[in-house]
């Protein structure tokens, strides 16, 4: 397994790095995931995981599992 990111970009610009700093000043806590291949981090909030089975045809019943994260103002962040 080879790991690579930014630093082993050879197109790296000046613009992708004043981007990457602004990131890092701005958005510490994401910055990791981003730009150096981190997991991401849970959200605060809460959490809805549903499983459905899809039976499009009875004798291959599909499982699907969706997580969504549901922030503390209410909106919702979206399928992970």
């Amino acid at each position: 397994m080879v790991q690579a990111n930014w630093r082993d970009n050879d197109w790296f610009t000046k613009e992708l790095d004043d981007e990457r700093r602004l990131d890092l000043a701005l958005y510490p806590e994401r910055y990791d995931h981003i730009w150096e291949g981190d997991y991401a981090r849970a959200f605060d909030g809460a959490y809805e995981i549903r499983i459905d089975t899809i039976y499009n045809n009875p004798s291959k019943p599909v499982t699907r599992l969706t997580l969504e994260t549901i922030t503390h103002e209410g909106t919702d962040v979206g399928m992970i």
